[in-house]
């Protein structure tokens, strides 16, 4: 009897240890194995881009590209998702009136029951062949109001979107001015230097390990221009003569070619959440920015 026991517990201890090793596989699968991607473009007068993203040896793929209209595919285990059916095929119909069935061409109203469906056409009166005249003047004042009425509701809902869309911009501005109001806190600013030190960690190991292209770039205002230079200034270090940015402070542009091809691993992401919230300062603050 104890024997049974102790087979059935060495069984289910081997189910066990078996499931934890297929879940720690997965969860290492998921955060250590990188998702790759690559794209190319270039804007010369018009965009034309493609690019692609593969996960596990290329088990998943999505893969996009734009010339005039965005093209979009995705396969699992080299099967496309997401295929178009077949067109329905309809019999051709052969247009020789003698070999067609025949068909009731007019149907006869007396005068009284004419009469009726000319004063009121909203009635349920189905004419074979056209409508007369008088039935059509008379629909087409009801047509144009529900067309109007429909109108009218478009336009409603686009208003009450549109005031949506102000509401969350100015949350959003309410929002950015209380950041900008706790980074310049002087009593911030160890938490400042240590969020960017990770922030910055987690960019370079998402930012593309090959990039190759130039760049014609200007805005209307010279300030913008001198603006995405600084930006484009901090890329210098890691690419240095892959990638050429040449500003015109004199025109408004925006042209040139790029490659890029780089991996993300999840690992990365989950790293810069451990770090910013066992920090018990980041959690307070964020608690406090989200509340407000």
């Amino acid at each position: 009897m104890i024997h049974i026991i102790l087979l059935i517990l060495k069984i289910i201890g081997i189910i066990l240890l078996v499931l934890a090793g297929l879940m720690l596989l997965a969860a290492g699968t998921v955060l250590f194995v990188p998702l790759r991607y690559r794209a190319e473009g270039e804007v010369y007068g018009n965009l034309k881009a493609k690019g692609r993203v593969t996960w596990l040896f290329h088990l998943i793929s999505v893969t996009a590209s734009y010339e005039e209209e965005l093209k979009i595919s995705v396969k699992i285990c080299g099967f496309p998702l997401g295929r178009k059916g077949e067109e329905k095929k309809y019999e051709h119909k052969s247009s020789d009136p003698s070999q067609q069935e025949p068909i009731v061409q007019a149907m006869s109203l007396d005068a009284s029951e004419e009469e009726k469906v000319l004063q009121d056409p909203k009635e349920d009166t189905f004419f074979y062949g056209e409508e007369p005249e008088q039935v059509k003047a008379a629909k087409a004042p009801e047509a144009g109001e529900k067309k109007s009425g429909r109108l009218l509701q478009k336009l409603k809902s686009i208003k009450r979107k549109l005031k949506g869309i102000k509401r969350k911009i100015r949350t959003l501005k309410k929002k950015k001015d209380q950041i900008l109001a706790a980074v310049q806190n002087e009593e911030n600013r160890e938490l400042v230097k240590y969020t960017w030190k990770h922030v910055w960690r987690f960019i370079r190991r998402v930012l593309p390990k090959k990039v190759r292209g130039k760049l014609y770039i200007g805005f209307e205002d010279p300030y913008m221009t001198g603006q995405a230079m600084a930006v484009a200034g901090l890329l210098c270090p890691i690419y240095k003569n892959a990638l050429r940015v040449y500003p015109d402070f004199e025109n408004q542009i925006l042209e040139g070619e790029l490659f890029i091809k780089g991996r993300v691993r999840l690992s990365s992401a989950a790293a810069l959440a451990f770090h910013l919230f066992r920090n018990r300062k980041f959690r307070k603050l964020l608690k406090k920015l989200l509340k407000d």
